[in-house]
């Protein structure tokens, strides 16, 4: 028996290697891809559109494929401090989510910047997640993870599987590229949304 486990978790290991040196190819892929597009670009002219996908390969019964997306064609959840930002978002909520009306929009908001603003003690949100089954606190830092996302008061697990793929935590200040947003999104930016 000690043996079976033994032979399941070097079987286990011996996997999970293998996974990581396919994992380190992908890198290594995307890497050299955007080495090329580096060296090839120029003033005005897209080299690239994302999402670039590299060609699927099968190594040992294990297929591997690779995309890269551009993480700045996507609404970035530490600028959510820029109240025309806000607009942005809370008009992709009720976009993507249409049973959610603007007041609870507007609560997600100011609960996702109370949770990646600095400084704050104590704030009603703080209160609501100290009450909880599993309490916890409040980042108040900029996000890491959209995972953080499904913290904040209000997002539902339907709401966060419809935001997540246009939104992304990248450092404070990155500038969007309108370029690779995707069509919700690009729709956000239209004055007259209703």
């Amino acid at each position: 028996e000690r043996l079976q486990i033994d032979l399941r978790r070097t079987e286990l290991f011996l996997n999970n290697t293998q996974a990581n040196f396919y994992a380190q190819g992908s890198i290594a892929w995307a890497m050299d891809q955007l080495t090329n597009n580096l060296k090839q670009k120029q003033p005005g002219k897209i080299v690239d559109r994302t999402p670039i996908k590299s060609p699927s390969d099968t190594v040992n019964g294990a297929k591997i494929n690779s995309i890269i997306y551009d993480a700045e064609g996507k609404l970035n959840l530490n600028n959510i401090n820029n109240m025309q930002l806000q607009i942005v978002f809370k008009r992709l909520i009720q976009l993507t989510e249409p049973k959610i009306d603007a007041a609870a929009a507007q609560n997600i908001i100011l609960g996702t910047l109370d949770w990646i603003t600095p400084g704050i003690i104590n704030s009603k949100f703080d209160q609501y997640y100290a009450k909880q089954n599993s309490p916890f606190r409040a980042a108040h830092a900029p996000m890491v993870s959209v995972s953080e996302l499904r913290m904040v008061q209000g997002m539902t697990p339907a709401l966060f599987n419809a935001l997540a793929p246009y939104v992304t935590p990248l450092p404070a200040k990155t500038p969007s590229n309108i370029n690779n947003d995707p069509i919700p999104l690009f729709m956000t930016c239209i004055p007259d949304f209703n």
